[in-house]
């Protein structure tokens, strides 16, 4: 996921423009950080601000890192727990951080559970209502032009048929979107405070978290993986944050036994837990690995604005 405001979204085909509660963001794929690192230099050097007012105007600037880091560490969300491969991964990254000289604290964040209902809201709810202002239609409308069916996933977000997804007023959102600034401010506060328990004094310089509960799940299942109202998934809180996030490969989930749990955070936590099985894993190699997201803050000192 790349930073708001640093891109022209020009270019990009988007029924949602003018959404600004949850804005989108072009975030560049790549298979090194060099590569991230060569496409945002060559973008920034193209001066995007001069043709999109939105883009903020902040040439590449080098940065260097202080020589020892602070890093969060959340193994789990609260929400729904995670897999032993991706807990026993992010340990091992967390490992070999510390063998490196840096620092990792484990870090407790405020619910991640309000966050996952203001994503609904914010997210889901209000891009499902903003399509023209009715309720998904445009998507029905492309979908009956080309003659091509609407995939579950997106007939979970903007409805299976036109009318399934009510409009939303204004007020909701203006409302929906001071919950969410609310929420960003204590999590802030959060973050800063670990400057209270780490050995430098600093605050986390960044928050190692997993982007996904399960190594594998069947297709249709159960997956907190934010394919629809009922299901966030672990990347919903950087949505909400607006967070500059990375996502990463670590590991393969190889020679591991499944968890036996007989207590669960909520329904959903149970249903993931009974649906993204290790026999599932083994049936259906959906993933050979899963991912790490990285999360973390910056600051403008030109600005002097904190910017995500």
């Amino acid at each position: 996921m790349g930073s708001a405001e640093r891109y022209d979204n020009n270019f990009i085909l988007t029924q949602i423009v003018g959404e600004l509660s949850i804005p989108s963001v072009i975030g560049p794929m790549g298979k090194s950080l060099a590569g991230l690192e060569l496409f945002t230099k060559v973008a920034l050097a193209a001066k995007l601000w001069e043709v999109d007012p939105e883009v903020v105007e902040l040439p590449w600037r080098p940065f260097e890192a202080p020589s020892r880091l602070v890093f969060g560490l959340l193994l789990d969300d609260g929400c729904v727990a995670t897999q032993p491969p991706i807990r026993k991964a992010l340990e091992q990254v967390a490992d070999a951080l510390c063998q490196a000289g840096h620092e990792v604290i484990k870090f407790t964040p405020p619910s991640h559970q309000t966050a996952n209902e203001l994503w609904v809201s914010l997210s889901l709810l209000i891009q499902a209502s903003t399509m023209t202002q009715c309720g998904g239609n445009a998507i029905h409308a492309l979908c009956e032009e080309s003659g091509e069916p609407l995939i579950n996933e997106v007939g979970e977000i903007m409805g299976k048929a036109r009318g399934d997804r009510r409009v939303v007023s204004a007020e909701e959102v203006w409302k929906m979107s001071a919950e969410r600034v609310a929420y960003t401010r204590t999590y802030d506060q959060a973050w800063n405070a670990t400057a209270n328990v780490t050995e430098s004094k600093r605050p986390m310089d960044a928050l190692l978290m997993p982007n996904t509960a399960a190594v594998s799940w069947e297709r249709g299942g159960p997956n907190y993986l934010g394919t629809h109202f009922s299901d966030p998934g672990y990347t919903a809180v950087v949505n909400v944050l607006q967070y500059t996030s990375l996502s990463m490969p670590l590991a393969k989930a190889d020679g591991i036994t499944q968890d036996v749990r007989n207590e669960f955070y909520s329904e959903m936590d149970k249903a993931v837990y009974e649906a993204c099985t290790y026999a599932v894993l083994m049936q259906t190699r959906l993933r050979s690995s899963w991912e790490c997201l990285l999360a973390y803050k910056w600051w403008d000192e030109d600005s002097k604005k904190k910017r995500f």
